[in-house]
Parts: structure tokens; C-alpha cells; sequence
């Protein structure tokens, strides 16, 4: 199942990365050894959307969480299969901040294909009620698709960019949180 999400402004995620490569105190850092880069999958069954002040709203989701370290056989068998299905075969040492225990990296178990923003009022000449605001917004979330594909080093690449400048590979394998 393929998502496109619907928002009336701007979406901004509330998480965060690592991505200094040094092992001691003065960075927050540590090297680990991950079989998998994502801990576990959500499925997402709902979304919610809640306005963080007058330009910010921020959408986050629930549903089914398939996890590597899940004590039910069939969801660790279902998240082997969804990392399977995205390239998921890591198998290195990667630098996670000190905050980071097993289960945070957590991505949606599909991609999302495509980002549209309007609103049901007026934003201009250019922006009548119901028009794509996507050149007005910007989106921000961080991915695990480029390290996966290319493997960078660092656990999550950055995506902030302007909504309607998005393309389907900036979509792929989002951070579960707030976009």
C-alpha cells in the first residue's frame, strides 16, 4: 500500500541525528554494531495531525510495530521480511548518539509517494482557497533509504526541502516520529 499524505501547511519533524563519527564524551557519541539499520517497522494504520503554532503542524501516525527484537516469533519473522523487501542487510558499524538504545530506529513499513499541501483559505493571488501550497512549505524528515543504498556511513540522512521539489526517493524509508 502506497500513502500520500494531505496537509493544510507545514510539516516539520521533531527528531534527532547523529552524525560525528567519534567515540567519547565530547561528542555524545558511540560505535555500534547493527545486523539491521532499522530496528522495526510501523505499519501505519492512522494519522494524526496536530498544529504546533501558527505555521507548524506536524503529522505523526500508529498502527502495527514489527521489531527486531519483538518476544512474538511472528513479528520478527514479518520485520525480517519487510527488511528483506528494503534492501535492509546493513551489517556494520554505525555511529548512534548516546541516547540511542535498540528499537529507535523505527521507519514506516511503506514508502509514501508523494507530499500535497493545501488549505480551504486564501494565501495570496497565486494561492486561492484549495490550491497546492507546496511552493510555500517546506518539508523536513530524515531517511534510512540513502544509507542503505549507498552505504554512507551515519544512520539517517536529512531531507528538508521544499515540498513541491520532493521526489519519491526522498520519500523512501522515513524515521517513524513527526513529520
Amino acid at each position: 500500500m502506497k500513502w500520500l499524505l494531505y496537509c493544510n501547511i507545514l510539516m516539520i519533524p521533531l527528531f534527532s541525528g547523529c552524525d560525528s563519527s567519534e567515540n567519547n564524551n565530547d561528542t555524545g557519541t558511540y560505535r555500534i554494531y547493527k545486523e539491521y539499520l532499522v530496528d522495526a517497522y510501523l505499519e501505519v494504520e492512522k494519522m494524526y495531525v496536530r498544529q504546533l503554532n501558527a505555521t507548524t503542524l506536524e503529522l505523526y501516525f500508529s498502527g502495527k510495530k514489527y521489531g527486531i527484537t519483538s518476544e512474538n516469533a511472528s513479528k520478527v519473522a514479518k520485520f525480517k521480511e519487510l527488511a528483506v523487501k528494503h534492501n535492509d542487510d546493513f551489517s556494520d558499524y554505525i555511529t548512534v548518539d548516546f541516547g540511542y538504545t535498540v528499537g529507535n530506529y523505527v521507519s514506516y513499513a511503506e514508502n509514501f509517494t508523494g507530499i500535497e499541501i493545501r488549505s480551504s483559505i486564501s494565501w495570496g493571488e497565486g494561492h486561492p482557497a484549495g490550491s497546492t501550497l507546496n511552493d510555500l512549505c517546506y518539508f523536513t524528515a530524515y531517511s534510512f533509504a540513502p544509507t542503505l543504498k549507498d552505504h554512507a556511513k551515519g544512520g539517517l540522512t536529512h531531507i528538508h526541502k521544499h515540498a513541491d521539489e520532493l521526489s519519491a526517493a526522498d520519500l523512501e524509508l522515513l524515521q517513524d516520529g513527526f513529520l
